[in-house]
């Protein structure tokens, strides 16, 4: 019970050293009425957008292509020309036969060793750093000055001068209009 008590008494002095936010109120007077002004500053959330700067690291693909050489065995034909003898007419027996050189082809591969550029591509990931513009929002409170007015008493009645001209006025056709044509005779005008 003790223990309540005295969380009881340390929140009412709180509440106390807390500054009331008390409403700033005068009277003004204006066109003979008397207003009661109130001037309240309130607190409102505000958001703003910053633009922040941030650095970032992004990957952009990188292609590089370089020529590589390399060492293959091919095989190339060689032709050479070598001299056979033929022996002619040896199936004529009325001719005598004779023997005769012809050029014949004669190909053969041999291998060969060569220096080849074949082109090589590589794809690579580079890490770059840039410096992004990045919008955040950021919540604050800014104070706003709220003026509110209420008439406090009403306006005064003041006699004017057409509801004067209205109440004298007679009510009904027994009043003359001036300037009037008489209605029946000249004997029966009513004045």
């Amino acid at each position: 019970m003790r223990s309540k008590l005295t969380c009881w008494i340390g929140f009412a002095g709180l509440l106390i050293a807390l500054p009331a936010a008390a409403d700033d109120v005068r009277y003004v007077q204006q066109n003979g009425v008397t207003y009661r002004e109130t001037t309240r500053v309130e607190r409102q959330p505000v958001v703003e957008t910053v633009v922040e700067q941030r650095e970032q690291t992004v990957y952009t693909p990188r292609v590089t292509t370089e020529m590589r050489e390399s060492v293959r065995t091919v095989y190339v034909p060689v032709v050479e020309y070598r001299y056979e003898p033929r022996v002619h007419n040896w199936w004529n027996p009325f001719a005598p036969a004779h023997v005769a050189y012809h050029q014949i082809p004669a190909t053969r591969w041999e291998p060969r060793t060569e220096i080849v550029r074949t082109p090589v591509t590589y794809h690579e990931l580079v890490p770059e750093t840039r410096v992004v513009e990045k919008p955040v929002r950021k919540l604050g409170f800014a104070d706003q000055k709220r003026i509110e007015r209420v008439a406090v008493t009403p306006v005064p009645m003041t006699p004017s001068s057409s509801a004067a001209t209205v109440a004298r006025r007679p009510v009904g056709s027994v009043g003359v209009i001036a300037n009037e044509p008489p209605r029946y005779g000249a004997a029966t005008v009513l004045r």
